[in-house]
């Protein structure tokens, strides 16, 4: 990805902007500025997550070892730096957080150096983000830019690093990269992305050197298939419309259920992209407003069935209503920031969710001048007026009977869902495929009572219950 070399700037304090405004038809910005204490001035933030189990609880990391956590009440957001110290690298880049469970959560930090010897981190907290443990293993290749650890196997790791793509399926033990691609001189490229299917076992990775690859592991317990073929799906050649992809830089793909989205920072000018079909297919989505000589490269994609989003590196997002039409129409809106004349921004990262109301999360960093620094930068915006988004999320809340449950539960579904049932811990103990909506039994009898927790995923929600088993 590419970042804009920035000096020290020393500074007391930072502040995360989350300030009122309105942006747009039904955009409104919400919130109060949060001044973060003792931390340095040349840091910002590159990824922001609402958790998928808790819609009052986002996350957003970055540069300076930066970990702040969001909590939401009613529409307020408020923002605090967490200060738990890390023993490995104090002053890394923290990348990516993955949700395995309601308490379980994972975060990648990049490491110190570039070469291939060089490792990132991997922290785990089963408290839900209260303390972090250093994971017993290193990740090869340099900084990782995001790992992903399958939710139902909890020794499978896939990570994308600045000298290729590795996969492990014994915790760290060993880690396969990955080298079955075409061209064979570009496994050793900088990785950015990565998005995972568990349901289908569809792995898609994007690079910096124009290319999206895709392969499906039928079985990640299986010995064998830790270095699978991948299929070029996007490659510099690739021409979608009038774009052609070129030696573009896929710094980010989001998958929601079937579809999957993915952006890049080409040098000729920004792009993205749509596939429908779990990344057999693409084309190429127009953004309004957006032009590649006033407002740089986009850097970060969002959506759910809804909404879509994305961020470009001069401080502007553009986000549409009608994510699944063919051709979605883009509203562009300039970011909240303070208003001074001492420096320019640049967005990063942007979140959409969608319940119980849609909430769109936007970060980046401030960039100070004439003393260049950089200050982390966090907005907030809601889309609750507009007409009918709301309800079509509630309409789809899953339903379970009874609670507590002995032998049995029944599932009202009205979509198909990958169902998985976890223990406090986040281990799961059992996922089941429901191809259609409709009422399902649960056989509970194989399982000791106890507190547990149902992870509902169809294409377009992932809703969490709360079981009792008596």
């Amino acid at each position: 990805m590419k970042k804009i070399v920035l000096l020290l700037f020393v500074s007391a304090f930072i502040k995360v902007q989350v300030q009122a405004q309105i942006c747009g038809t039904g955009l409104s910005l919400q919130g109060a500025v949060v001044s973060i204490s003792n931390s340095p001035a040349d840091t910002d933030l590159d990824y922001v997550v609402v958790n998928p189990y808790n819609a009052n609880e986002a996350w957003a990391v970055g540069k300076q070892s930066l970990l702040i956590k969001m909590t939401r009440s009613g529409n307020t957001w408020s923002a605090a730096q967490q200060t738990t110290t890390f023993t490995q690298y104090a002053n890394q880049r923290f990348k990516y957080i993955q949700f395995l469970s309601p308490t379980t959560y994972l975060l990648a930090g990049d490491g110190i150096g570039n070469a291939l010897s060089d490792s990132g981190n991997v922290y785990i907290s089963t408290n839900s983000g209260t303390t972090w443990v250093n994971q017993p293993f290193k990740v090869p290749g340099g900084p990782n830019y995001y790992i992903i650890r399958h939710p139902s196997f909890s020794n499978w790791y896939i990570t994308g690093t600045r000298n290729g793509v590795f996969i492990t399926k014994n915790s760290g033990l060993t880690w396969v990269r990955q080298t079955n691609i075409t061209p064979s001189n570009n496994f050793s490229s900088r990785y950015y992305s990565a998005v995972l299917d568990t349901a289908t076992g569809t792995v898609l990775m994007s690079n910096r050197d124009g290319y999206i690859r895709r392969t499906v592991i039928a079985n990640f317990t299986t010995a064998g298939n830790d270095n699978p073929t991948w299929t070029n799906v996007i490659a510099p050649t690739t021409t979608l419309g009038s774009i052609t992809i070129g030696n573009a830089s896929w710094d980010n793909m989001f998958r929601n259920g079937n579809t999957i989205w993915a952006v890049s920072d080409n040098d000729a000018g920004a792009a993205l992209i749509r596939s429908n079909d779990n990344g057999l297919t693409w084309g190429a989505i127009t953004v309004q407003g957006y032009s590649p000589l006033l407002h740089g490269q986009f850097r970060w994609v969002s959506a759910n069935s809804n909404v879509v989003g994305v961020v470009d590196n001069v401080g502007y997002f553009y986000y549409a209503t009608n994510a699944s039409s063919a051709a979605p129409t883009f509203t562009q809106v300039v970011g909240n920031f303070p208003s001074d004349t001492t420096g320019t921004y640049t967005l990063n990262t942007i979140a959409i969710s969608t319940t119980p109301d849609v909430q769109i999360l936007v970060a980046g960093n401030k960039k100070q001048f004439p003393t260049i620094g950089s200050g982390p930068i966090l907005n907030h915006f809601s889309c609750q007026s507009i007409t009918g988004l709301s309800a079509s999320v509630e309409n789809k809340e899953v339903s379970l009977y009874p609670n507590p449950a002995q032998g049995s539960v029944n599932l009202v579904l009205n979509a198909a869902s990958m169902v998985r049932l976890m223990d406090v811990k986040g281990r799961v103990i059992k996922s089941i495929f429901y191809n259609a909506e409709g009422n399902f039994e649960m056989d509970l009898s194989d399982i000791h009572a106890g507190v547990y927790f149902l992870s509902i995923q169809s294409a377009e929600t992932i809703q969490t219950k709360k079981l009792l088993k008596e």
